[in-house]
């Protein structure tokens, strides 16, 4: 019988404890992305938290799923911005706990959290390379709007 899973917000002082997930995002970002894998290589969690860490407290909710035995199964990073747009900023499930809906009670408690905080609009980004993830946040209600291409080598 699979173990319960239960949701809490943590604190900045507390986000070490998704960083071995964040770690396996980025790796699965870099594994997967068709031109910027160096982009991920040196993406690291100290250079990817830095803008949590200024961001103020009210303008960002950081959830993790954590099951009874308190392995952190999943979590969702989501922020908003100066001019009131919400983001889900970072996303990552636990393989043994995907397909449990650990990773769609976190998306539901953002989108949840974004609405009450009146946000302007909603997005998600997915990275090149993951375009295996459209369908899981189209059943949210999120739709492809626009492609932003980005140029490689700006130097």
């Amino acid at each position: 019988m699979p173990n319960e899973i239960t949701y809490k917000n943590i604190s900045k002082r507390d986000m070490d404890l998704i960083r071995p997930l964040w770690e396996k995002l980025r790796l699965h970002h870099q594994e997967h992305s068709v031109n910027f894998k160096d982009f991920y290589e040196k993406f690291t969690y100290e250079v990817r938290m830095k803008k949590f860490f200024v961001l103020p407290d009210d303008n960002q909710f950081v959830e993790v799923a954590e099951d009874e035995t308190g392995i952190i199964a999943g979590y969702c990073i989501t922020s908003i911005s100066e001019d009131g747009a919400g983001e889900l900023e970072s996303i990552y499930v636990e393989e043994e706990f995907r397909k449990r809906g650990v990773g769609g009670a976190l998306v539901r408690n953002s989108i949840e959290w974004l609405k009450n905080c009146n946000c302007s609009k909603i997005t998600v980004s997915v990275a090149n390379g993951n375009e295996a993830a459209f369908p899981f946040y189209e059943n949210f209600g999120f739709r492809h709007r626009m492609s932003i291409l980005e140029l490689k080598d700006s130097n």
